[in-house]
């Protein structure tokens, strides 16, 4: 107990020089496929910003309404979809007669950065390539394809660090453990080329392996 006393002591000085960022948002549609059913998230996020440090944490609630629908096949498959992680970042699903309901932690995360260095542990988006054609995107966060929200990703525990080399370059390296206890390594180096007929514009290019 003194020493778990001492660390936040140590820690509460620089939580008290940070700034805090709460926000709420909410996402509402009904579809119809076919059955007829209400999608709502509710989301809560807040974020630590320190001089060196920073801290996210997002939790949602999810609704479901539509008796047909969360009886059927569809989302019987939904309720099986969940995050690659060692330990379990949503609730069981309450279910009722017209719909059903769970909470997720969606991002729990933390870390340091400097001018040269960037380094965050916790439950995160890890982005791997820009989106190219050659270029692979989140090799450690797939997407959900039973998500609604198109931009909706699983989270990762995971441990990443940057290095920034210079203005135009940096080499990422991460490990995140998986639902069965193992460990997932991935390395990335980014370099922005820059245009010849445009000084002002890059295009990123990348190594993943």
């Amino acid at each position: 107990m003194p020493k778990k006393c001492l660390f936040l002591l140590i820690l509460f000085p620089h939580a008290v020089m940070g700034d805090f960022d709460y926000k709420v948002s909410n996402t509402n549609f009904t579809l119809s496929q076919t059955e007829v059913y209400n999608y709502d998230r509710l989301r809560l996020q807040s974020d630590y910003k320190g001089k060196d440090f920073f801290a996210t944490v997002i939790a949602e609630g999810v609704n479901f309404t539509g008796h047909d629908y969360v009886n059927s096949s569809t989302f019987s498959y939904f309720k099986q979809m969940k995050s690659d992680t060692s330990f379990e970042t949503q609730s069981t699903f309450y279910n009722y007669y017209e719909g059903s309901s769970y909470a997720k932690l969606y991002r729990l995360y933390g870390g340091y950065e400097d001018e040269k260095n960037r380094a965050i542990v916790g439950v995160q988006n890890i982005q791997m390539g820009v989106g190219r054609i050659w270029t692979p995107v989140n090799l450690f966060n797939p997407k959900n394809i039973y998500a609604l929200e198109p931009d909706e990703v699983f989270g990762v525990a995971t441990v990443s660090y940057t290095r920034h080399l210079d203005e135009t370059s940096d080499v990422m390296v991460v490990s995140s453990q998986k639902r069965d206890k193992s460990l997932k390594y991935g390395a990335q180096y980014k370099a922005f080329r820059h245009s010849p007929t445009e000084a002002k514009s890059s295009v990123p290019k990348s190594v993943d392996f």
